[in-house]
């Protein structure tokens, strides 16, 4: 644990030596030349010392051991300032007893929330909802610390508004501890129930055109209104493959963030948003409307890159490739590469020089295209099929030869995003390859 980074030390060479901080001296504070800059660049200035901040360090330590589970923990600081132009900063902690939880009860008023809470077949429900958790971070034997009350806190915000529960959060479960006898500790949560559930109403997609292009391209899908760019639209069917937010079904947080990361997977859409707002027009009102909007971005691209190279020995070489990209070919997010590229290399007083040349293809589509297989709904897997075509001559004093190749794979990776486990793993399987040399 650091007290405060402010106060901390200079490092010292083997413990011994201040030799960053006799680099900054070395230098001029009046003077600005190349020289005195490189000197204050590589040392360290003199940490002065500070009694606020000496007290910030007191109060750092202090409420670290009290998250750790030492509620009674005392921290001390004590300042010898005997040395010349030097003071040390001596902390002392006096951790006290860890406390841990020796009784832990629960007070629900709404009993359906229980049922969500501790499900009777969590394989189901971990299965429908990835990150949840059904085991109460303040278990009998589990630290009592203000981080594990901040767990047990999201951990029911996030069960409960997968479910529909809309205006829950971490508010709504408060504490009560009983630390009287160390080794017996009391915590009993209380969990006051929302007042409803809620449940989507009209789902509207909506996508910004780059430009003023006219007239919007409209349909519904599945339940889902797009008002979509004509130029630069994605199909409506693939969008609704990935937006998990449907009418009629319960709010989830986990269906959002499953929504948002699906389409920002899409190369053709950025600045994804999705907004939720109570209908007013409707006769229940736990009805919630849900806007998905998204800005269109460039499809296409050129680029031009070009090399020259001294070589040794009165030689050089030069190369150059032209790239073209269409990120949005079949208007379901499909992505076209094309290049050619080519290279010359003179090899001095040698008759024949060094001469390359090429094409390369790829298309890669935001899904698994393997037969048999169809999804028709939205996927827990965002999975892509690539595909890649290359031909290269080579020409060399030494040999002359044409390589084809012929590649095809699959990704697909899981786009759960819970706040509990953020991180993702993704999985790649390339197919045998095809090379043809002549």
């Amino acid at each position: 644990m650091s007290p405060s980074s402010h106060n901390a030390p200079i490092l010292k060479l083997l413990g011994l030596f201040d030799w960053t901080l006799g680099l900054y001296s070395l230098s001029n504070p009046k003077s600005n030349s190349f020289l005195n800059r490189q000197l204050r660049k590589w040392g360290d200035p003199p940490v002065l010392y500070s009694a606020e901040e000496a007290e910030f360090g007191r109060a750092n330590l202090t409420a670290a051991m009290y998250n750790m589970g030492y509620l009674k923990a005392q921290t001390t600081l004590r300042v010898d300032t005997t040395k010349a132009k030097r003071a040390r900063l001596a902390y002392t902690i006096i951790p006290g007893r860890r406390l841990r939880v020796g009784r832990f009860s629960e007070s629900i008023q709404d009993s359906s929330i229980a049922q969500h809470l501790y499900p009777q077949d969590t394989l189901i429900e971990k299965r429908r909802f990835r990150g949840e958790r059904y085991r109460s971070y303040l278990h009998s034997g589990a630290i009592l610390s203000p981080q594990n009350m901040q767990a047990e806190q999201e951990r029911i915000t996030q069960i409960l508004r997968n479910r529909g529960y809309y205006t829950f959060s971490g508010d709504s479960v408060r504490f009560e501890v009983d630390t009287l006898v160390a080794s017996d500790v009391w915590v009993r949560s209380v969990v006051h129930s929302p007042e409803k559930t809620y449940r989507i109403g009209r789902v509207r997609m909506r996508q910004i055109a780059r430009h003023e292009t006219g007239e919007s391209l409209k349909q519904t899908r599945d339940g889902i209104s797009f008002d979509l760019d004509p130029k630069h639209y994605i199909r409506p069917s693939e969008l609704a493959r990935r937006i998990w937010i449907r009418p009629g079904a319960l709010y989830s947080m986990q269906h959002t963030s499953s929504t948002y990361t699906a389409l920002s997977e899409l190369p053709t859409l950025q600045s994804v948003s999705i907004q939720y707002h109570p209908d007013t027009l409707a006769t229940d009102s736990a009805v919630l409307d849900c806007d998905i909007t998204a800005a269109s971005t460039q499809t296409k691209e050129y680029r031009w890159g070009y090399r020259r190279d001294e070589l040794l020995r009165g030689t050089f070489g030069v190369s150059s490739s032209l790239n073209f990209q269409n990120s949005n070919l079949f208007h379901g997010g499909e992505q076209l590469h094309l290049q050619l590229r080519g290279g010359y290399e003179s090899l001095g007083e040698r008759r024949n020089d060094h001469l390359n040349y090429g094409a390369e293809a790829s298309l890669t589509f935001p899904r698994l295209l393997v037969p048999f297989l169809h999804s028709k709904g939205p996927s827990t897997i965002l999975s892509s099929t690539s595909l890649q075509v290359s031909y290269d001559h080579h020409r060399r004093p030494e040999f002359s030869r044409d390589i084809f190749s012929f590649k095809w794979g699959y990704s697909w990776h899981s786009h759960y995003t819970p706040s509990l486990s953020p991180s993702a793993e993704g999985h790649r399987l390339g197919l045998p390859s095809l090379w043809l040399y002549q």
